[in-house]
């Protein structure tokens, strides 16, 4: 999508992790969500769709495996 974040005035990340096939927990991330959704102090209410479509373009974007070791990036490991 090609969007910009500077519309936003806030991101708040909320990770999942799931172990073992259990089931995942979303329960944390819907709270986070509806509480985004109820909070009109900076911005008006959007419309749910626009929070669909922004979600899923994160969601694309980021669904990935994590590496389990980042490279270090400071001239003295080089």
């Amino acid at each position: 999508m090609n969007l910009s974040y500077d519309a936003y005035s806030s991101i708040e990340y909320v990770g999942t992790q799931t172990f073992g096939g259990k089931q995942t927990d979303f329960n944390e991330i819907k709270a986070t969500i509806t509480a985004t959704l109820e909070n009109n102090k900076i911005r008006s209410p959007r419309r749910l769709s626009v929070i669909f479509k922004a979600l899923k373009a994160l969601n694309e974007k980021f669904n990935h495996a994590i590496p389990p070791e980042m490279p270090s990036t400071l001239p003295d490991d080089f």
